[in-house]
């Protein structure tokens, strides 16, 4: 559905039903649909709340008939009919359109300090399919919002999408969703983003992993716990064991959490996952996860149906040489049909020219997909980076690589890379802060670059710039001093 509506001005604002096209652009597709909507007239949401489809007018009486008697099924001769006053097909479709109004303009209603009774009302034996909203930094939120808002959560859904970041919520609001969540027996993709939510503690977790156990049509997981301090291994565990073991998509972030070791990323081996297609771990500075045995763990969750491996290890200082290595050597044992790698190992000690050069040498040949991250991994120099560009996987599409702060680059496998660009390459990516050649680099791709493939050469020899650790990451890269005061 769509209602729009005009403000003064003749400017339009409009509520629809998920996002739309502007919104689905935007990095934050949730916070877009929100900023866009926020100026539609509450009134008129409330209003709609009294509206039902049978009273509704047309500009022809005959229409109407048609149009009521064929929502409940008639056909033929039966479409001329008087249609009834009331039928169960127009209780649940206007019990579907006053929950979507609902769901549209229930953070608007909060946070202009509506009651929010009539929203809450709406929302009652709703049969929508799909629940997505986003409180991203909003300061009205409480605990019982949450609370009123997962009695919403209908057995219809099959998916829910909820960004509670930077929001001031406990695991009330935790085990309040995971309450909900239960009685959503056909829900097959899940999100809830808490980004910095840091009173959150294993207590909400550990519901939310009881409550998994009966989602068994669950199928893609997507938990975003960044700097959630108070997240231990027990919380982290309790989730990753419950989940059904034929989940094809899973997304964790457990950045800045220093509680997190490596107990919890074994579950992801213990677990057994038999159709895992795409798994997506963040443990930015999460130093007591960030070991060999992890890698290893991480590689033994590793099945022949997975196509995507996002890894972001950012600061595994206590990586070995062998750890890295024997990771390196599991990539064609264990994915051979993995088509896209992100591995961010930026700041890590053990990365040197060896290690890269046994990476490349390592890549599963049908990989369409590569983003490494060796930002300050101060030992790599021009022969690792070499070693790298000459055993791109021909299948290759998409290539991007961190190259921050590494000093000493010189042109010369950047040449040789330019010359031997696989034939399928789409876009290349090159971040260069602090990297005396960047300049040159870029003359050397300039040469390049065509209609079909787009060429982006990030970066200055001036000091790289850093993530402000306040604002909403839009990447995983932020300071080493947001990591001590997660850990603080």
């Amino acid at each position: 559905y769509d209602m729009y509506t005009a403000l003064s001005g003749e400017r339009a604002v409009g509520i629809v039903d998920g996002c739309a096209e502007k919104d689905a652009c935007a990095e934050w597709k949730l916070d877009a649909k929100f900023i866009r909507e926020r100026p539609f007239p509450l009134r008129l949401c409330k209003q709609a709340f009294e509206q039902n489809l049978q009273e509704a007018e047309a500009s022809e009486e005959k229409d109407k008939k048609h149009i009521l008697n064929s929502i409940i099924g008639a056909r033929g001769p039966a479409l001329d009919a008087q249609p009834p006053a009331e039928h169960e097909t127009y209780r649940q479709l206007n019990s579907s359109l006053h929950a979507r109004i609902a769901v549209a303009s229930w953070r608007i209603a909060l946070e202009s300090g509506e009651d929010l009774e009539p929203f809450r009302q709406a929302l009652i034996g709703n049969n929508l399919p799909q629940l997505e909203l986003s409180f991203d930094n909003c300061a009205a939120i409480r605990d019982s919002h949450v609370v009123d808002l997962s009695r919403g959560i209908s057995a219809s859904m099959r998916s829910v999408h909820l960004d509670f970041s930077f929001c001031a919520l406990t695991s009330i609001s935790l085990m309040s969703l995971a309450d909900g969540l239960a009685q959503a027996r056909s829900l097959q993709r899940l999100c809830l983003c808490f980004i910095k939510c840091t009173q959150l503690t294993d207590e909400g977790m550990i519901r939310l992993g009881e409550t998994f156990r009966g989602l068994t049509n669950l199928r893609e997981v997507d938990l975003n716990l960044y700097c959630c301090k108070r997240i231990t291994d027990a919380g982290a565990s309790a989730v990753l064991s419950n989940l059904p073991r034929k989940i094809t998509r899973i997304a964790f972030d457990l950045s800045f959490n220093s509680h997190i070791t490596e107990a919890a990323v074994r579950q992801l081996e213990i677990a057994g996952y038999t159709d895992l297609e795409e798994l997506h771990l963040k443990l930015q500075y999460c130093k007591a996860a960030l070991l060999d045995a992890s890698l290893a763990c991480i590689a033994g969750a590793a099945t022949k149906s997975l196509r995507c491996l996002a890894l972001d290890l950012q600061s595994a200082q206590n990586f070995s040489i062998d750890g890295l290595l024997a990771f390196a050597k599991a990539l064609p044992q264990r994915m051979r049909g993995l088509r896209e790698l992100s591995l961010n190992l930026a700041g890590c000690e053990a990365v040197t020219d060896y290690f890269v050069a046994a990476l490349a040498g390592e890549l599963p040949g049908k990989l369409q997909v590569l983003d490494l991250g060796l930002h300050l991994c101060t030992a790599v120099t021009d022969t690792g980076v070499r070693a790298l560009t000459r055993s791109l996987p021909r299948q290759l599409e998409r290539l991007s690589l961190d190259l921050q702060q590494i000093n000493g680059l010189t042109t010369a496998p950047f040449e040789s890379l330019a010359s031997s660009l696989p034939q399928p390459l789409r876009s290349l990516s090159l971040q260069m802060d602090y990297c005396e050649c960047v300049d040159e680099v870029r003359d050397i791709f300039s040469r390049c670059a065509s209609q079909d493939r787009e060429i982006t050469i990030l970066g200055s020899a001036g000091q790289a710039q850093t993530a402000d650790p306040q604002t909403r990451p839009t990447s995983p890269a932020d300071s080493p001093e947001d990591a001590d005061a997660a850990e603080g």
